[in-house]
């Protein structure tokens, strides 16, 4: 009612306040790196970033203004879930394997993928030999594991070296980068879509008669329904203005949205209510055994 912004879910209210600080009533914890929200005495919603948690301590990024008691603290950002799904391991992913060897002229970087696509980077560079062979291709090999946040899992990574030789980290980093690029690259080259030879049919529409609200606002449409069946055809509300006409049913409703719902929140009727825009006055109908709203076409 207040934004049209996500505000996340309702924590509970502000209920003391330090300096640089300040403490919520509410079950749920919050932890570094939450987001948090308000909507400010001039009713603009207002976000902050949980630097730290001291027991029941909040204290954020910046300062507090607009921070008072009473007011209402949403999160709109849970860190400790959004990491939760960043590291599910129900994500799919490709497995791939890179391989490395040493030629006399050059190394070669070859990626294969789960489905035998195959890419390489050849890298005629000149570098050091190793003055500790092992932990040099044992970095090489740490180095291409990496994926990152591609689609791809490097599942194995072999290294064929006679003269191993020193490679910065930066250099292999780059190299991963460029191999998995090209594998990504070259799996949308050779994707081919299924495509369907579905044929178009007459089979008869549910009704032979629609109302406005099967939105017919052109000609393509009408013939589309014509062809299945449809006989009588009224035209979309915005072709032929319909009297009293209902625009929308929504079990979202106004009345408990406000806190006033007759069946849930023990609210009084009220008089008749109306959506408003900056030319218009919707009147609204309340159906409240079927737990629906309609909005009517303005007066």
């Amino acid at each position: 009612m207040d934004t049209q912004k996500s505000v996340g879910k309702k924590l509970g209210i502000v209920s003391e306040l330090g300096k640089g600080w300040f403490a919520v009533k509410s079950k749920d914890s919050l932890v570094n790196g939450d987001g948090i929200c308000f909507i400010n005495s001039k009713g603009v919603l207002t976000g902050l970033r949980v630097n730290r948690v001291e027991g029941s301590k909040i204290f954020p990024y910046g300062d507090l203004n607009g921070i008072k008691i009473g007011v209402e603290i949403y999160r709109n950002h849970d860190h400790e879930f959004s990491n939760a799904l960043k590291n599910s391991n129900k994500n799919r992913w490709l497995r791939c394997e890179i391989k490395v060897q040493q030629t006399d002229a050059e190394l070669i970087f070859k990626a294969t993928d789960e489905d035998n696509h195959s890419v390489s980077v050849s890298v005629s560079e000149k570098f050091d030999i190793a003055m500790n062979a092992e932990k040099s291709v044992e970095n090489i090999i740490i180095q291409l594991s990496k994926s990152g946040d591609t689609i791809f899992k490097v599942q194995k990574v072999d290294v064929t070296m006679d003269n191993p030789v020193f490679i910065p980290t930066s250099t292999i980093n780059q190299i991963r980068r460029n191999l998995i690029e090209l594998l990504l690259n070259k799996r949308e080259e050779l994707h081919t879509k299924s495509i369907s030879n579905r044929k178009s049919s007459d089979n008869p529409f549910i009704s032979s008669q629609l109302s406005f609200k099967g939105n017919v606002s052109n000609q393509l449409s009408k013939a589309f329904y014509n062809r299945h069946g449809v006989s009588l055809i009224d035209n979309a509300f915005e072709l032929e203005k319909v009297h009293e006409a209902e625009l929308m049913v929504t079990r979202y409703c106004i009345k408990y949205e406000i806190g006033i719902c007759p069946s849930k929140q023990g609210g009084k009727q009220t008089g008749e209510l109306y959506l408003r825009d900056n030319n218009n006055l919707y009147p609204l109908e309340f159906d409240c055994k079927n737990c629906l709203m309609k909005v009517k076409s303005p007066k």
